[in-house]
């Protein structure tokens, strides 16, 4: 939803926010349950490419406007990054695949 919308989700309750979008959530992947959420989505040149997603195990820690916008920032600039890292490990990939024909 993050990347097809391209807005950030956030919430102080994961699992009432995915019965509210109707969607499963990824409790089962964690030994711990998930409280407080944030996620947005990962954007290079106009393009949203992936989710940066953070979360808490702590009951009682919740989000606030600061919180938010921290983690906003840090989506905006981990999106420049991974993309150039990305088109790196690709442009390494495809010389190595060109070296062994």
């Amino acid at each position: 939803m993050i990347i097809d919308e391209g807005v950030p989700i956030v919430s102080d309750s994961y699992r009432d926010e995915c019965a509210r979008r109707g969607i499963e959530g990824l409790e089962h992947l964690f030994a711990d349950s998930i409280y407080a959420t944030m996620g947005a989505p990962l954007c290079a040149q106009g393009e949203t490419f992936g989710v940066l997603f953070a979360f808490s195990i702590e009951p009682d820690q919740s989000v606030d406007a600061d919180d938010l916008a921290l983690f906003l920032w840090l989506s905006s600039e981990f999106g420049s990054i991974v993309r150039l890292v990305q088109r790196y490990v690709w442009a390494i990939e495809e010389m190595a695949i060109a070296v062994t024909f």
